[in-house]
């Protein structure tokens, strides 16, 4: 086996420095970088030098000059030593093994992706990466010195939202709880209405995001093959995340709009009717109901490790389906 030294970095897109008091855990860490001591710069700049144009919204400026909030991670891990074929010439400066490098990446990736889904989550605004560096150096033989360079790029409305990621200071404590508790087996129970969601945030134009939302609440709130989805998803989500009778009232006047919006576009193919402050409302409801189940997962975990994403959304099924009867007994919903 031979040792692989990795330097991951990247800019963070759209956020300020509230986040540098995040801790994402392993072994990531946010860092305040001004431009000019900027260690990669010609990989996010374009052939004349100036800034890609996809990080401009990005940039950030005190009495020191113009910086960035970057990503950074050095680690070593391990490959196998490549094996020699008889009779091939290999050259000095040649990437052997570095096909093993793949997995390392991919897996890397998976935690980033699954740590900035919770980001989201947490707190509106745009946060995220556009392009992300891996620079390895290994050597091989005991001799070869080799130098590899991958980059995993995210090319989505994360160059285009501007909404900026901004943390109170008792948000960062917050935000950092939340990671802990549920970037476990809570994320994994529900990854799939997650990644509906940051699917529905990755969209350009607003449509496809609005349709995106709606899937995800569709896939977190209703039974396979469900009837009569616009009057249940309006009950079932104004139930559950409303604070009073008066919210209650109006987000389930909102989600019956919501659901024809999404119906029209979706099946008449026109969305001109949606605009940007809908979509972040939607985007809110879908937020507020996915924190409600991952909070949900945690505490059925707690008493059963081994429960399944279906049993849990079976029981709060049940349950949303009798808090909707006694809504419409008080005429908090229509019956």
């Amino acid at each position: 086996m031979i040792d692989v030294s990795v330097d991951i970095s990247g800019i963070i897109m759209y956020c300020d420095e509230s986040v540098l008091g995040l801790n994402i855990g392993h072994g990531y860490s946010f860092e305040k970088v001004y431009w000019d001591e900027m260690p990669y710069k010609e990989k996010v700049t374009d052939g004349r030098g100036k800034l890609d144009v996809a990080y401009m919204g990005s940039r950030l400026k005190d009495n020191k000059g113009e910086f960035f909030i970057c990503l950074k991670k050095h680690d070593v891990f391990q490959i196998h030593e490549p094996e020699l074929v008889p009779g091939v010439v290999y050259p000095i400066d040649g990437p052997m093994g570095c096909e093993q490098l793949e997995p390392y990446k991919e897996c890397e990736m998976a935690y980033l992706y699954k740590v900035f889904a919770l980001l989201h989550l947490f707190h509106e605004g745009n946060i995220g990466f556009y392009e992300i560096f891996f620079d390895y150096t290994y050597k091989t033989l005991g001799a070869i010195n080799n130098k590899v360079n991958h980059i995993s790029q995210s090319r989505s409305r994360n160059i285009v939202d501007q909404r900026r990621y901004i943390l109170s200071e008792q948000a960062q404590g917050d935000c950092n709880q939340f990671l802990i508790d549920y970037k476990g087996l809570p994320f994994s129970l529900l990854k799939t209405s997650i990644d509906e969601f940051v699917w529905g945030m990755e969209q350009i134009d607003i449509p496809t995001g609005f349709e995106q939302y709606t899937t995800a609440l569709e896939m977190t709130l209703l039974e396979k093959d469900a009837q009569n989805k616009k009057k249940m998803l309006a009950n079932r989500v104004a139930i559950l995340i409303g604070s009073s009778p008066t919210d209650i009232t109006q987000i389930h006047a909102k989600m019956l709009s919501y659901y024809r919006f999404r119906s029209e576009s979706l099946h008449e193919g026109s969305g001109a009717n949606i605009s940007i402050a809908e979509l972040h409302s939607l985007e809110e409801y879908v937020r507020s109901v996915l924190k409600k189940y991952l909070a949900r997962c945690e505490q059925e975990i707690a008493v059963n490790p081994a429960i399944t994403w279906e049993e849990i959304k079976q029981k709060m099924i049940t349950e949303l389906k009798t808090h909707v009867i006694t809504a419409k007994s008080a005429g908090i919903l229509p019956a």
